[in-house]
């Protein structure tokens, strides 16, 4: 270790640590300051201190504890941030030092008593004596503690048993005081005591020592039978009652079958008679639905019916001789009108024909829709999830989206599922994969974890609503407790977990500005209501937009973290780079999706081979996805569809692109840039606000939309993918990140801090 590691040794004593490198999470107070005070007692009742110093003190516990005890208590941490966490009134007591050069000067110079419980192995072995003498210097009393056998612990460099300390404060004339027992502490703890002693003093004081013990362990033996005799009679005492109690649950069990017998005989007769209401019930209902059958026949002829005169009614009105005759029917309706003003005849009521007719009931007034759940059911993306509490307290990560089918496994959703795997992993938790518009596949799920080269949790499980009623009611409920830890991928998961978590606190990766998706309405205005939540940690997408939200949403920046994504080398290859007799251009096309311009990207396609910019005899030019209209370019070419695709066909497509054309109306440059980028190809794309240009490598060029702009910028694109020495170079010296283990360490460790 060299010197400046050792000044920034403290770092490895984050929060993080503390949350469990100290046994039980060391932010509870409620457990440790009890133990601290019992501590506390003990120290003070053997040496009465008046002055104490606790070298390694972490938040403060035990000069808390001896301070309201009246000790003059100080202490002092090589952690910044445990010194931070000290009770704010002794926080002037404790102080940020690393004991093994010096302690604070404004520290008394010497104190009665100092301890260093568990802190020793911390250190590498060539800092242990000049540690030791900084304590020693200081006190001639010491209460020292260090684990001889905790190897595991990754900051536990120099684990040793009792005597290789013994021997280390022997040679700086303190030696093991055995007139003490320190096992309250821990059973490794030793109480030393600077004293000069004689090689004959010694013997004489671990003879004595040995002795004593000798007497407590012959006592244990000389008394060992009559324990053993209190135990035998202790079991032959619970062997009788358990006796008692066998002989009374026989008579309880037999009592029971009697009563038992006794209520069945008398319930026969009465089940019999309930048996023959149920079968009656049942003939009544079956009728019924014969007749609601009949009635729904009926009524659907009626209906029929009522068409057909529409129709007849229609052909009349709309046809010539209607419209010839209106004057006339006019002038015969207005004599009609007049002569009945003139006199109005009482008229017996017409009979109705006698035909044959089914007496069809009105329908029933509908309810309405409640208020209060007209919003859910219009965005049914943010329904709650239904639940059902459960006392299971095993904590657990359940990552909350839209599907999982290998269809929709493309960037966002894959991204949400690396971090939301890699961060159960790391907190050795379950992983619950919850999806709300389509059942889960876990093979889905385990596929794209073998293409970015990852394992799965332990522990996986999955659930899904995607069947659940219009108000979000489902009979199989998601078990949830205190302990579950949700993470959106979306707006409308953010507000569903909203009324389904148990925590107050919960994870959101966001991945776009999603209010972008929306003009100002109903969808916008929820989800701007999400991006302003204090109560949400926000896992944001790229320095791209964590740039943008620096500036337009502070909220997320306040509570966020952000990392770069990975493209792995197991999924993406460079194997199109070499001469071609036809080039690849792929045209990212969403036209569902707005801020991917898709109109205006066709429009620059077809202008850029109107200036000859794209020569179609040699350009393919491939479009992926669904709903994409039948295009015919200014030339008469069409460009060829793939649809949907898998990730193994989507990299194995992008394998073999020269060139891509991939607009992004917004701070985001979108995944394809990436995805071409690293295997190999090169891609135009758009700047946008903070987007104004792509460093992470030379084949990906940024244009400005005005169209004759942005026709630059595709020459150049198209030059680029055709030189293949440069194109090479540029892939060659990119910095696109290829590992997730890289990007997300501390993106993964915040995570676990906000817990």
């Amino acid at each position: 270790m060299n010197i400046t590691e050792k000044k920034n040794a403290g770092k490895y004593y984050s929060a993080a640590y503390y949350l469990d490198g100290c046994g039980p999470d060391y932010n509870d107070r409620d457990f440790w300051c009890p133990q601290f005070q019992k501590i506390a007692e003990k120290i003070n009742s053997i040496y009465q201190p008046r002055t104490f110093l606790d070298v390694g003190c972490a938040y403060g516990y035990l000069v808390e504890a001896l301070r309201d005890l009246g000790v003059d208590a100080y202490g002092v941490d090589v952690s910044e941030y445990a010194i931070s966490q000290v009770r704010e009134d002794i926080r002037p007591y404790c102080r940020v030092c690393d004991a093994v050069r010096d302690f604070p000067k404004d520290f008394p110079e010497r104190f009665d008593c100092i301890s260093s419980i568990e802190v020793a192995e911390h250190l590498y072995e060539e800092d242990a004596q000049p540690f030791i003498h900084m304590l020693c210097s200081h006190a001639n009393r010491i209460v020292f503690s260090s684990t001889p056998d905790d190897f595991k612990e990754p900051s536990h460099f120099n684990v040793q048993q009792q005597e290789y300390w013994a021997k280390r404060f022997a040679q700086e004339g303190f030696l093991h005081d055995l007139n003490i027992d320190l096992s309250f502490l821990s059973p490794q703890a030793i109480a030393f005591q600077k004293e000069e002693k004689t090689y004959l003093r010694l013997i004489e004081d671990y003879e004595h020592t040995a002795r004593l013990h000798r007497m407590e362990l012959k006592k244990v033996i000389d008394n060992k039978d009559d324990y053993i005799a209190g135990l035998t009679q202790q079991i032959d005492d619970k062997e009788q009652e358990l006796e008692a109690c066998r002989a009374e649950f026989v008579k309880w069990k037999d009592c029971q079958r009697q009563v038992v017998r006794e209520f069945a005989d008398s319930s026969y007769s009465y089940l019999l008679e309930e048996q023959n209401k149920a079968a009656k019930a049942k003939n009544e209902a079956s009728a019924a639905q014969r007749e609601r059958d009949a009635i729904a026949i009926a009524l659907a002829a009626a209906r029929e019916h009522e068409q057909q005169l529409q129709s007849v009614h229609d052909q009349i009105v709309n046809s010539t001789f209607w419209r010839l005759t209106w004057p006339g029917r006019r002038f015969v309706s207005g004599i009609k009108k007049l002569t009945g003003r003139l006199q109005t005849p009482v008229q017996a009521p017409v009979p109705a024909p006698a035909t044959e007719s089914v007496n069809i009931p009105l329908p029933a007034k509908t309810e309405g829709i409640p208020a209060a759940q007209y919003v859910q059911r219009m965005c049914r993306i943010m329904q709650p999830i239904p639940t059902v509490v459960s006392s299971d307290k095993m904590p657990r990560l359940n990552l909350v989206t839209d599907s999982i089918e290998k269809n929709s496994l493309l960037g966002g959703v894959a991204t949400a599922l690396i971090v939301a795997t890699e961060f159960a992993k790391k907190r050795g938790i379950g992983l619950r994969l919850i999806t709300r518009n389509a059942p889960a596949d876990p093979q889905d799920y385990l596929n794209i974890l073998a293409l970015n080269n990852l394992t799965p949790p332990d522990n996986v499980e999955y659930y899904s609503d995607y069947d659940r009623d219009e108000d979000g009611r489902k009979a199989t409920k998601l078990s949830v407790s205190s302990e579950d830890i949700f993470f959106a991928t979306s707006w409308w998961s953010a507000k569903a977990i909203e009324k389904t978590s148990l925590r107050k606190r919960f994870y959101y990766i966001i991945q776009e500005v999603e209010t972008f998706f929306y003009p100002h309405g109903v969808e916008h205005l929820l989800c701007s209501q999400v991006m302003h939540d204090p109560n949400i940690d926000f896992i944001v997408n790229s320095h791209y937009l964590w740039e943008y939200f620096k500036k337009s949403e502070p909220n997320i920046v306040e509570h966020g973290v952000y990392f770069e994504p990975a493209f792995s080398k197991e999924l993406y290859k460079p194997v199109g780079i070499s001469l071609k007799k036809k080039y690849r251009l792929f045209f990212y096309a969403r036209p569902n999706n707005p801020r991917n311009l898709f109109a205006y990207g066709v429009f620059l396609l077809d202008m850029a081979i109107r200036q000859g910019i794209i020569d179609t005899s040699e350009w393919e030019i491939c479009c992926a996805g669904q709903d994409i209209p039948d295009i015919v370019f200014s030339d008469g070419t069409r460009p060829v569809h793939s649809g949907l695709m898998s990730w193994q066909e989507y990299r194995d497509f992008v394998s073999e692109v020269d060139l891509a054309l991939s607009l992004m109306y917004t701070p985001h440059p979108s995944y394809p840039p990436f995805d071409v980028a690293v295997s190999g190809g090169v891609v135009v794309t758009n700047k946008c606000m903070n987007k104004q240009y792509f460093s992470e490598c030379k084949n990906v060029l940024m244009g400005d939309l005005e169209p004759n702009s942005f026709m630059e910028t595709m020459r150049q694109g198209v030059a680029l993918a055709c030189d293949l020495e440069l194109r090479k170079k540029n892939y060659e010296e990119m910095s696109i990140p290829r590992n997730w283990a890289d990007v997300l360490e501390e993106t993964l460790s915040k995570m676990g801090e906000w817990l």
